[in-house]
């Protein structure tokens, strides 16, 4: 293999690695503000599954929306 080609795969497998670095610091955030969000509703006394199950009406979805507007938050839009 030619110089050349060996540098330009070191840079490659280099940029391989700080992607693989990069990805797993961003799995640990997500797995931080999971378990951040089951504590927090554990607190509540509910769970993930819970308000993952929970179904509102269009009147009750348009309060949540003039709520967060009165508090200076954009309105959720639910599919």
């Amino acid at each position: 293999m030619k110089k050349s080609d060996m540098t330009s795969l070191a840079e490659y497998l280099a940029q391989v690695r700080f992607t693989i670095r990069k990805s797993e610091h961003i799995l640990e955030d997500v797995r931080l503000r999971i378990r951040e969000t089951d504590r927090f509703l554990g607190d509540l006394g509910t769970s993930r599954a819970e308000v993952a199950s929970m179904r509102f009406t269009p009147i009750q979805l348009a309060m949540v929306g003039e709520e967060l507007r009165r508090r200076g938050f954009y309105p959720v839009e639910i599919c």
